[in-house]
């Protein structure tokens, strides 16, 4: 099985899965079934590493410090360092994997009642005065 295949969006999500557990497998068979590529992994990581960055830097300005807060530094160092290793040995041919348009949106459909009760004000005279 090739590096491209274990990476690419999958129907069957957890054919050929080697995770170390049942939480890592959850995430990653939504992420395959949503239909992450690469391009979209890294701006998504990207743009936590600044999100997180603006919550901690306001818990700070406000003198909250926790050890969560240490500890989502750690995350944020460790996310840092996966993007910068993936763009130098994630093959080339992942990395150009095209961001999948997305799905169409379903098309909503009106209530019985709130399609009445808009018939009923279209039909309904103006009251003279």
């Amino acid at each position: 099985m090739s590096q491209d295949a274990d990476l690419s969006p999958q129907v069957d999500v957890l054919q050929h899965l080697e995770a170390p557990d049942e939480l890592v497998k959850y995430y990653l068979s939504l992420s395959r079934a949503g239909g992450m590529v690469y391009a979209i992994v890294i701006k998504q990581l990207i743009a936590m590493i600044y999100r997180d960055h603006d919550y901690l830097a306001r818990r700070k300005e406000n003198g909250q410090r926790s050890g969560y807060d240490v500890a989502k530094e750690r995350d944020l160092q460790a996310i840092a360092w996966i993007i910068t290793a993936s763009a130098k040995f994630v093959p080339e041919e992942i990395r150009r994997t095209p961001i999948p348009p997305p799905p169409p949106k379903p098309k909503r459909k009106r209530s019985p009642r709130r399609r009445n009760s808009s018939n009923q004000a279209s039909s309904a005279s103006p009251v003279q005065p």
